[in-house]
């Protein structure tokens, strides 16, 4: 199986270093453009299944990359961020809440074991019924911050934001 995992183009919030986690928010016309671009760049790959998060941003990436049929999952959400959402990630300790060991939960924010166990569930679903496919997937900054440490390994500093996700870039996985 080849997964394409894209994350969902520039949003306002996203200009602006805000936490937007499972809170709508709408793509910026630089962030339509960028799903416009990888549709481009992607035409010539043929995928047998898309998946997108229910997010308004992922899902209309998803529909700007391609007119294939789009298969909505939750799991594919972003990380809920619970009393976070909506602030700036100077605001708080934005690295300690993604810090393996640490794994912070208050603030109702989901918990990192939790989030990497969304994702192998559905990682390990894929696997058992399409092993043989490409699959596109359109999701998020923390869903794919999730999937690349789940598939690569934890670092031993146990300090998840070291992987820079830029809006619209492409991450392939050969499982």
């Amino acid at each position: 199986m080849r997964l394409y995992v894209i994350r969902h183009g520039e949003t306002y919030p996203n200009l602006k270093g805000i936490v937007s986690g499972t809170q709508e928010c709408e793509l910026t016309l630089n962030g339509i453009n960028q799903a416009k671009i990888m549709g481009e760049k992607l035409k010539n790959i043929s995928f047998d299944l898309v998946f997108s998060s229910p997010l308004k941003r992922a899902l209309k990436t998803a529909k700007l990359i391609t007119n294939q049929k789009i298969i909505i999952d939750n799991r594919l959400l972003e990380r809920s961020y619970g009393q976070m959402e909506g602030l700036n990630k100077n605001l708080f300790d934005y690295k300690g809440y993604w810090n393996f060991m640490q794994n912070q939960s208050e603030a109702d924010v989901e918990p990192v074991w939790h989030l990497i166990k969304r994702v192998s569930n559905f990682v390990e679903d894929l696997k058992k019924q399409y092993p043989d496919k490409n699959i596109l997937l359109v999701t998020h900054s923390g869903f794919i911050r999730a999937l690349h440490y789940y598939l690569c390994g934890i670092p031993q500093d146990n300090d998840l934001t070291t992987l820079e996700i830029a809006n619209c870039s492409l991450w392939v996985y050969n499982l």
